[in-house]
């Protein structure tokens, strides 16, 4: 399995992904403004009013990658510049979480998702052109995310450094907690806190306490602590693919998956990993993308409408492949569709 996962790293796939990345930035240098922001999005079915911080972020990264792959200053360049305007005051105007929208009935920073994806480009790009300042600042941003020892998860802060209340989200705890893991480990900013350590405790938790639909798919939302574990297994199964969030279970499950799968590969030796990688729920959330996903997805408008899903699913599979060598004719399919222009 080991040869084989990795030649899936090694050659067609990879070079499919750098080709991508590539066209990518070339394309993304005319959308960025003077100040070095993007375009802001409206999170898609969503509809929240964003501010140009978590697409900058995302360009930021992408045009750094395509310059580590390619050596094209060019794309070094536009990531500095996004990086740049990340920093400046307006974005973090009280000192502690970006501004990543101005929906009124909604949080400023974007809850838990919004920091991990504003902070991503800042440690990547810190790391290589030894920018202390950018790491700083994605040190200060995540330290502002309390973490609540009892329940093992994380609160919001709110951009004028307010404690919001557990986010309940699945994916949004899965993201920050793997972002932190992703990016922190080995860096000397992060070695004295206790970030790796919480997240770490936070994935240990969900991959306990997340439940999942009789189908393999996981609930989008935690359950309140009030409602005990004989309780959520009779609400799991009772109101099987009827509950409200149904659609939206569908729509993030693979996102879930592939923010699990980022995490366990920057830290697979991890004992919180014992447990999930043998057990039923990981080969039944994984058959679930593969055999109902795609059907599920068509009626969700959270799903490939929105997030990534066919590539989300592809990764989890790439890094989890022992479990599913039966499973490349998926892989192949979605190698194809990101040829597509």
């Amino acid at each position: 399995m080991k040869i084989i996962q990795k030649n899936f790293e090694d050659n067609e796939i990879k070079k499919i992904a750098k080709d991508y990345i590539e066209r990518s930035a070339r394309s993304a240098t005319a959308l960025q403004g003077v100040d070095g922001s993007f375009p802001p999005g409206n999170n898609g079915p969503w509809k929240d009013i964003d501010t140009p911080v978590r697409n900058t972020a995302h360009w930021a990264y992408l045009l750094y990658t395509a310059y580590l792959f390619s050596g094209n200053s060019i794309y070094r360049l536009s990531a500095l510049k996004a990086s740049e305007y990340l920093l400046k005051p307006e974005n973090r105007p009280d000192g502690f979480t970006f501004l990543c929208r101005t929906t009124k009935s909604k949080s400023k920073c974007n809850g838990l998702i919004g920091q991990a994806w504003a902070v991503e480009p800042l440690i990547l790009i810190g790391k290589y052109e030894g920018r202390r300042e950018y790491i700083e600042t994605a040190n200060n941003v995540l330290k502002c995310h309390e973490y609540d020892k009892k329940r093992k998860l994380f609160k919001a802060c709110e951009t004028d450094g307010t404690d919001l209340p557990l986010i309940r989200a699945v994916n949004q705890q899965i993201w920050l907690a793997s972002s932190i893991i992703r990016y922190a480990v080995n860096l000397e900013a992060f070695e004295q806190s206790d970030l790796v350590p919480n997240a770490l405790n936070v994935i240990e938790e969900l991959l306990h306490s997340a439940n999942f639909y009789r189908n393999g798919c996981f609930q989008h939302t935690l359950n309140p602590p009030f409602i005990g574990h004989a309780k959520r297994m009779i609400r799991s199964f009772r109101f099987l693919n009827f509950t409200p969030h149904y659609p939206l279970s569908v729509g993030y499950h693979s996102f879930i998956l592939a923010g699990l799968a980022l995490a366990f590969k920057t830290l697979p030796e991890s004992k919180i990993w014992h447990p999930w990688l043998y057990s039923k729920r990981l080969k039944t959330a994984m058959k679930f993308s593969i055999e109902l996903a795609s059907n599920e997805q068509t009626h969700s408008p959270f799903s490939f409408q929105y997030n990534p899903t066919g590539i989300e699913i592809a990764l989890a599979f790439i890094i989890w492949v022992w479990l599913f060598c039966d499973n490349f004719r998926y892989l192949k399919s979605q190698k194809i569709l990101a040829l597509q222009p």
